[in-house]
């Protein structure tokens, strides 16, 4: 059960994201990419779960240039089945999900994670011990504990905080980087 309180802190800074610049927020994406190649590279990955930013998530898109498309993964949700990743090719078309995210098509290779795989967590927002407050879905926390890789959380700066509320079901991330500081 999500509390009160966080539903109405996720409404107050979707909507303080949505008031971002376009280049603002390409601007930031392109130095939180810089920091999180730089930091993927000390860690030794071979593997790496990505997203397609929507609704002013920070863009990885400078990341997919410098990453193979059969070593990058992208989610695929399915009500059924929860949340999966697959991995695409250079040309593949990536489809609309009904909650509005791109995702790649069903046929792709799946994940098959190991301790070289890191996989990127979008997040409205998150606190400086890894707490994440999403979109509200819980399959990122469904899928994060078993998760054997580096699970790194990725925000614009403005959107850390010391502490977020939290849940019992929460997964936290490992470190979270933005445009300006890994925490």
């Amino acid at each position: 059960m999500v509390t009160a309180d966080k539903k109405a802190l996720r409404r107050a800074l979707l909507a303080q994201r949505q008031l971002l610049s376009d280049d603002s927020v390409r601007s930031a994406s392109f130095q939180l990419c810089t920091r999180l190649q730089t930091w993927l590279a000390s860690q030794a990955v071979t593997q790496l779960a990505l997203y397609r930013a929507f609704r002013k998530e920070p863009s990885l898109d400078p990341l997919e240039a410098l990453w193979p498309p059969q070593h990058r993964f992208y989610p695929r949700i399915d009500a059924s089945r929860g949340m999966e990743f697959r991995s695409v090719s250079y040309d593949t078309s990536f489809q609309r999900h009904s909650m509005g995210m791109e995702e790649p098509p069903a046929d792709g290779p799946l994940l098959q994670p190991d301790k070289h795989t890191a996989i990127v967590v979008p997040g409205i927002a998150f606190d400086k011990r890894g707490y994440r407050l999403g979109y509200g879905g819980g399959y990122y926390d469904a899928f994060l504990p078993h998760f054997p890789g580096k699970v790194i959380g990725v925000c614009l700066n403005s959107f850390v905080f010391d502490m977020l509320p939290q849940e019992p079901h929460d997964a936290p991330v490992q470190v979270v980087i933005t445009e300006s500081a890994i925490y």
